[in-house]
């Protein structure tokens, strides 16, 4: 299905792409063979980490590959307090607060990831 495929990363190896998705159907990131885009890896649960906010995968960059040393990827979030309405919208006055949302941003590290499908975890 269509889960919103937003900004994509090749990783050093030319082999890989991560790519970002912010759709409820598969929010987060998604590694792929570059050839085939056969999915080998995913990264959950970055729109469920700050309660009553869905801060979605969007701008993504990094260096290495997963399982080396010294690699990382940055991921951006896009955020907004309903699914129902959700717009990149500047979460400032005239906007009301109650509907004001956070953007997070993660770093992964890459070397310590192991090709199996990962699950953020709300701390």
């Amino acid at each position: 299905g269509d889960v919103g495929g937003d900004h994509a990363w090749v990783d050093d190896t030319g082999k890989y792409v991560w790519i970002s998705a912010f759709r409820l159907g598969g929010a987060g990131l998604h590694m792929v063979e570059y050839e085939t885009g056969k999915l080998l890896f995913s990264v959950t649960g970055v729109d469920k980490y700050l309660k009553d906010n869905y801060s979605y995968a969007a701008g993504i960059h990094g260096t290495g590959t997963l399982g080396k040393k010294g690699s990382y990827l940055a991921l951006a979030t896009s955020a907004c307090t309903t699914t129902k309405m959700c717009a990149p919208l500047p979460w400032e006055k005239p906007i009301p607060e109650q509907l004001w949302a956070k953007g997070v941003m993660f770093v992964l590290d890459l070397a310590s990831m192991k090709n199996t499908t990962a699950q953020a975890v709300v701390v």
